[in-house]
């Protein structure tokens, strides 16, 4: 098991002898396996290919939830799926290789895990949606490969602040080696208020007073405080040509900005994406917008124009 990760095909195929051992596993309608257990505590897991010839499809929701011992983990090729909440609250969990046949994460699916740095591709990414709550409150999760086929990533899927992402001009990205800004995660002023560790605790605490001032209903306060945590001065951003997805709250409270134009490359554009951005009034954007989800533009009291622009 220690080649895994130099063979060529990623793959574990594991006898009946081998798979019992460790694993406990039943026959779907489609002749292949799920896994239902794992009977042991290992530190390190390999997902199996195989059983026996016969292909292992899919995991058990929650299979991994609570592990105590769990430090990496490899996935071989042919796994499609990572099932709802299969790793959540590991809490040695560091490390996951994924093959390049996994298509989605479902929600939950490692929720909570704290110590989660790592989410890497072991020779190309495939991943085509994370859903939501996926890697909520992992929070010291630096690397993800996304793909350059991604479609979706859901509300709350990402902690976002302990990512690292690749900056372009005044805006932060999620992507890979070959297109790096496939997501535009968030504007230069809210992604560098979480970047120096005083700034967050500053912020934590500013939010409890938040949460005091709205029970007392100090309103003027409350505005006050609102604006000097939140408010980005920023009047212009260029989005990046390549950009797939422009990501939840991504331009939240920009109070400065007017107008935006979004390249043709932009086919999603999620919920929150520009709420609260109370001047802006103009949005362009390019032939291949596919989703313009709900309360995009929520609280943009003067927005007036959203329009399609013709690139020549």
């Amino acid at each position: 098991m220690e080649n895994f990760t130099t063979n060529i095909e990623n793959r574990l195929d594991l006898t009946m002898t081998q798979a019992r051992e460790k694993w406990s596993f039943r026959l779907l309608d489609s002749g292949n396996y799920k896994l239902t257990g794992f009977n042991c505590s290992d530190t390190t897991v390999y997902i199996p290919s195989s059983i026996n010839g016969i292909k292992v499809e899919s995991l058990r929701e929650g299979l991994f939830e609570n592990r105590k011992k769990i430090e990496t983990v490899y996935i071989s090729e042919g796994i499609t799926t990572i099932s709802s909440s299969s790793f959540s609250n590991c809490r040695k969990l560091k490390e996951v290789y994924y093959p390049s046949t996994l298509k989605s994460v479902e929600m939950s699916a490692f929720y909570n895990s704290k110590k989660l740095e790592t989410f890497k591709a072991i020779t190309e990414s495939n991943l085509e949606i994370i859903k939501k709550y996926a890697f909520f409150k992992c929070e010291k999760l630096k690397y993800i490969d996304i793909s350059t086929n991604i479609k979706d990533i859901e509300y709350s899927a990402l902690t976002t602040y302990s990512l690292k992402l690749n900056k372009y001009e005044n805006l932060f990205y999620l992507g890979n080696n070959e297109n790096p800004y496939l997501v535009l995660i968030k504007t230069t002023y809210n992604y560098e208020k979480y970047l120096n560790d005083k700034n967050h605790k500053k912020l934590l605490e500013d939010t409890e007073k938040i949460d005091i001032l709205l029970k007392t209903k100090d309103k003027e306060e409350y505005n006050r405080l609102m604006k000097e945590l939140f408010d980005d001065k920023t009047t212009n951003f260029t989005i990046h040509p390549s950009t797939k997805i422009i990501y939840t709250d991504a331009f939240n409270k920009c109070v400065n900005l007017k107008e935006i134009t979004i390249p043709d490359s932009v086919e999603v554009i999620k919920e929150h994406a520009f709420s609260d951005c109370e001047n802006l009034t103009t949005v362009n954007y390019g032939k291949n917008l596919k989703i313009i989800e709900d309360g995009a533009f929520c609280y943009c009291p003067n927005l007036k124009y959203v329009r399609r622009i013709i690139w020549k």
